[in-house]
């Protein structure tokens, strides 16, 4: 199996032997199309933390039979904004200070992009696994 990693806003790829039909069996997905909750708790399906992504995929056949699986991270842009928003609303009502708001909005950005980068990786080798099992 091949794998690709980079950046975790570039689809996470998968090369296998499997065909796409036995991959879609395994996933359990429709029409060539999966997605993977990325939920630890049992929360009510209406609760949704912003920084949480979701992962979908797709699974698409090559020219020589092989199944490939595209993985990515499908972020909530306007979820972000929102959080975005009452943050700032919060520091300007409270007063506090721009040198004080700008290295915290940046360290909380680079946290959260080291998480989704880290959950990127993590799921995707949870694929691998699944899909490398019973190949031989």
């Amino acid at each position: 199996m091949k794998k690709y990693r980079v950046a975790w806003y570039e689809p996470y790829k998968i090369i296998t032997p499997l065909t796409p039909e036995e991959i879609e069996k395994r996933l359990g997905s429709k029409n060539g199309k999966f997605q993977i909750s990325t939920r630890m708790w049992n929360l009510p399906s209406n609760w949704k933390l912003f920084f949480l992504p979701k992962i979908v995929g797709e699974i698409i056949e090559s020219e020589d039979g092989k199944g490939i699986v595209l993985m990515w991270l499908r972020v909530s842009v306007i979820d972000l904004m929102i959080a975005l928003v009452i943050y700032a609303c919060v520091c300007f009502f409270m007063r506090v200070s721009v040198l004080i708001y700008a290295p915290i909005l940046w360290t909380a950005v680079a946290l959260v992009t080291i998480y989704w980068k880290s959950a990127r990786n993590r799921f995707g080798k949870r694929l691998e696994m699944l899909l490398k099992a019973g190949i031989q």
